[in-house]
């Protein structure tokens, strides 16, 4: 998305400017929200893609997500180069000969009016990360599991905010 400076930025920032609202959160992140019994609040932080890194001479791109609020913690995950690609796309909002699967894929959910309510980064174990897209439509829920590359190309090619989350154990474990 574009921000007001003209820069480029996550939906997850967006979310943030100018709006309390919690984010939605959706299956395992909910019971996650729930069983954690923190009185400081939810478990889950919102994060935002900052950068795509390819660190020589590795051959695997990076995507690098940062917490929207202090401490301001860095999680990096290791993607393939044509998810890093279609990320990168999604993110710059770089228009395509032929559309990518996740424009399709966007296109399709707006066609029929099914709006992304959160992407949830749930966990990760030697380096694969796990993730739910919750999805609405007509006071309809449903979460789906998906790859996060998956998910966040999706989300950042919605035309309204989408937050990102992720469990702030997980991101106090994985953190760089």
């Amino acid at each position: 998305m574009i921000g007001e400076d003209g820069g480029t930025t996550s939906g997850a920032e967006f979310l943030l400017e100018g709006t309390t609202a919690e984010p939605p959160i959706a299956g395992a992140a909910e019971s996650m929200n729930q069983e954690s019994g923190n009185p400081e609040g939810p478990s889950l932080s919102i994060v935002s893609l900052v950068s795509i890194d390819v660190d020589l001479p590795s051959t695997n791109p990076t995507i690098i997500l940062r917490e929207a609020e202090d401490p301001w913690r860095e999680v990096r995950i290791t993607v393939g180069l044509s998810d890093a690609v279609e990320i990168s796309r999604a993110w710059r909002r770089m228009p395509a000969v032929r559309p990518p699967t996740h424009f399709s894929w966007a296109e399709t959910l707006r066609a029929f009016k099914i709006e992304i309510e959160s992407l949830v980064i749930l966990d990760e174990s030697e380096g694969v990360f796990r993730a739910e897209l919750a999805l609405s439509c007509g006071g309809k829920r449903q979460v789906f599991d998906v790859r996060p590359t998956d998910g966040i190309s999706l989300v950042l090619r919605q035309p309204a905010a989408v937050p990102i989350l992720m469990p702030r154990a997980l991101i106090a474990r994985i953190a760089t």
